[in-house]
């Protein structure tokens, strides 16, 4: 679900003729405020969760787009930022004082991949990872957009916080009502008869190793009936995160989902980090369970989806990370009974790229951009798709 930085981004087509930017001069300290009621409908100038996760979304005044200037936000310490809105799409610019230093001008593209009635109507961008920051200015242009927010976030400590709320109980197996269709989500996983025989389930490191505040999410699990796709994204986070780093990018993730765009929980159901660990994101009972996320818009009710963290329009994925995308590539859809390196007709329920009820001829394990106008998972991911689906054949066929 991901694309800073690129020129792919579907609100780049909106041909501005000027841009204009923010003037505003927030130089004063932000106070954060009591985290929004799941679901609210307005946004908080600044809000505070608890286990040490801080985010502030600061407003920033649609007028100020014809002002012509450039403002300076101080919110305190972070090291993550989106931008937020309600309506159309703008085109959004962000720069952090980082270290010291005005980091370059970077596009954030936006993220717009909730599933259904997932959200309470806000808009954003991609949450990208900025490393140690204070302050942040922000150029808009285009759109329509309303309600602008700043967010940026502090996730906090892992190793300074119990996450004795965090234990991810076991799911029901009870079947839910008869759905509608094939495509209505599940309120628990329909019964299910996986082959005697198919691969490993690699290992997976669960929510409370990140540090998930289970009081944060908006609603409980929706299962799809069936998995017929992986869909492989990254996060456009920074590729120079340590192992310490990672539960924190995670928990930032998770808030931003939850508490800014209203989302039930966080969208991708799993992520790899540059190490080759493999996290379980969204919650719903064991790995095991066709849990619906919030990562494809239009393709999320037969599909899982996986992120590997950080921004692959700038470098390659490491040996690791690609490895451990081939074994749980291999496991997910093996235990589904899907080939990884076939192809699949499925129905869109609406995206950018294939209107709603179209039916799309589309690779069992595919990147972003087949189904959405982004750039996702980054080129260097992307291109490596082909390998990756003969590799987690070769490790089914073995089994």
């Amino acid at each position: 679900m991901t694309r800073l930085g690129t020129l792919l981004s579907p609100v780049l087509a909106l041909g501005v003729a000027s841009t204009a930017v923010l003037a505003l001069h927030l130089d004063a300290q932000v106070s954060p405020l009591a985290a929004p009621a799941p679901g609210a409908s307005g946004q908080p100038a600044a809000a505070s969760v608890p286990h040490g996760v801080r985010g502030v979304q600061t407003a920033l005044p649609t007028a100020a787009r014809s002002s012509g200037g450039t403002g300076v936000i101080r919110p305190g310490a972070f090291s993550q930022v989106a931008v937020t809105w309600r309506g159309d799409a703008p085109t959004v610019r962000v720069s952090t004082h980082t270290r010291g230093a005005w980091t370059p001008w970077s596009t954030l593209e936006p993220f717009e991949d909730a599933d259904l009635d997932e959200g309470n109507g806000t808009h954003g961008t991609d949450l990208v990872a900025v490393g140690p920051s204070d302050a942040v200015r922000v150029r808009i242009s285009g759109g329509s957009g309303r309600d602008l927010h700043v967010v940026t976030i502090d996730p906090g400590q892992t190793d300074a916080v119990a996450y004795a709320a965090s234990t991810v109980t076991t799911a029901t197996t009870s079947p839910s009502a008869t759905p509608t269709s094939i495509t209505a989500p599940l309120a628990s996983p329909a019964p299910y008869t996986p082959p005697s025989h198919y691969a490993p389930k690699p290992a997976i490191l669960n929510r409370a190793k990140w540090g998930a505040d289970e009081s944060l999410r908006n609603g409980d699990p929706e299962y799809n009936q069936v998995i017929k796709q992986v869909h492989v994204h990254h996060t456009a986070s920074r590729n120079d995160y340590t192992m310490a780093e990672v539960p924190g990018l995670i928990r930032g993730m998770y808030w931003y989902h939850t508490q800014s765009l209203g989302w039930n929980d966080i969208g991708y159901n799993f992520l790899i980090d540059r190490f080759g660990r493999l996290w379980e994101g969204r919650r719903g009972g064991w790995v095991t369970h066709p849990t619906r996320g919030a990562h494809t818009l239009g393709f999320n009710w037969d599909s899982t989806g996986v992120a590997l963290i950080g921004n692959f329009e700038k470098k390659a994925p490491t040996k690791a990370a690609i490895t451990t995308l081939v074994h749980f590539a291999a496991w997910k859809l093996d235990y589904h009974r899907m080939k990884p390196s076939g192809w699949v007709t499925v129905i869109s329920e609406g995206s950018d790229r294939y209107p709603k009820g179209t039916h799309a001829r589309l690779p069992v394990i595919d990147g972003h951009r087949h189904t959405n106008e982004t750039a996702c998972p980054g080129k260097y991911l992307f291109a490596k798709l082909p390998d990756i689906r003969t590799r987690a054949q070769a490790r089914a066929d073995h089994y």
